[in-house]
């Protein structure tokens, strides 16, 4: 059998690596494809690859097309997708496709992602589950549970995180900002040294560090991450799992991470504010309805919910003094839009394509 997985963008690489580890374990081949665009480099690609070269066959595409292609030629059995695809329906022709939507959050894109063509399509829980096949009755779902938390579950060793000026009799702090609606551009820029007593690892969307257009995201970044007390992940840091493991707590905004975390156990402080583009804002504020999904307001049932800034700072140290703080309604709700957390969902979805 021979399975590739199409990595169109950098953040897609922890969802499939434990399916890739989990095929790798039963001599499956396995088929890595990158895309270089005029938004990535070369250099960036070649750090992802080598940690898969020993394993897998790791091809770098220009686009789709050259993708489908090579997948063609290979003659493989199942390709797997992060998102939806403009060559899908080619695909379909030589070889049976398994979507796994690169994020469980709460945008909208989770649920109209598909509407495109695919074989198979893993999701998490069965109230998604459900949801999906009413909206789409003639394709195939299967409750998996999300792959991507499987090696922290399992406590499978994850990686050294070290920073020199972290205080281990320090609580630590993961902010981890998506790229837009994100609340990292009304942030202080101080905010650091407002939080001296702690220690803090920013984690940004990769988007934040590829586009051009986050340049002023950038730029705040990099004012960050002069203070002490602060460590701050670049563009080649992809795997958020590790800092979970360190991270006594997390603060987000619009982002999955914030499902993620609180699947673990542990708290969230949801920054309730964003930055919007003015053609988001007044009467273009349907827009932004129609980008997020009504599955934000989840949020606001597991997380501390903070308005502004001053109601972030108030939040941390009770959420730090009370770790269980709506541990009731996070476990639901992880049962509910999570699905099984048991390190088994890479095993789950290797059976599946082996069965199928």
């Amino acid at each position: 059998m021979i399975v590739a997985f199409d990595v169109l963008e950098s953040y897609y690489l922890p969802v499939f690596k434990p399916i890739i580890n989990e095929c790798l374990d039963r001599n499956i081949k396995c088929l890595l494809v990158f895309y270089l665009n005029d938004e990535s480099s070369s250099k960036y690609i070649d750090i992802i690859s080598k940690e898969f070269k020993n394993t897998t066959s790791v091809k770098i595409v220009k686009n789709h097309n050259e993708a489908l292609d090579y997948y063609r030629s290979q003659k493989t059995n199942w390709i797997f997708l992060g998102n939806t695809h403009e060559n899908i329906s080619e695909f379909l022709e030589f070889s049976k496709t398994a979507l796994i939507q690169h994020g469980i959050g709460p945008k909208s894109c989770y649920y109209t992602v598909s509407k495109h063509p695919v074989t198979i399509r893993f999701v998490e829980g069965e109230f998604r589950l459900n949801r999906l096949q009413k909206m789409y009755p003639k394709n195939t779902f299967i409750d998996t549970g999300f792959a991507k938390l499987d090696p922290i579950i399992k406590k499978n060793p994850l990686m050294n995180f070290k920073n020199e000026n972290f205080l281990e009799d320090k609580k630590t702090i993961l902010y981890a900002p998506t790229f837009y609606p994100s609340s990292l551009e009304v942030f202080p820029l101080d905010f650091p040294a407002l939080l001296s007593e702690y220690n803090i690892i920013i984690k940004p969307h990769s988007f934040t560090w590829k586009k051009r257009k986050y340049k002023k995201q950038r730029e705040l970044l990099n004012t960050w991450k002069q203070y002490k007390n602060v460590y701050l992940c670049n563009e080649n840091f992809l795997d958020i799992l590790p800092l979970y493991s360190i991270a006594d707590i997390m603060i987000s905004d619009a982002s999955s991470v914030i499902f993620e975390f609180i699947a673990i156990g542990k708290p969230v402080i949801w920054s309730h504010f964003f930055k919007l583009r003015w053609s988001y804002r007044g009467i273009f504020s349907f827009r932004l309805k129609k980008r997020l999904d009504p599955d934000l307001e989840y949020f606001r049932d597991i997380c501390f919910e903070a308005k502004n800034f001053q109601e972030v700072l108030k939040g941390i140290p009770e959420v730090i003094k009370n770790p269980d703080f709506k541990i009731k309604e996070r476990k639901e709700t992880t049962k509910k839009l999570v699905g099984k957390v048991d390190g088994q969902c890479s095993k789950r979805i290797v059976d599946y394509i082996i069965g199928n």
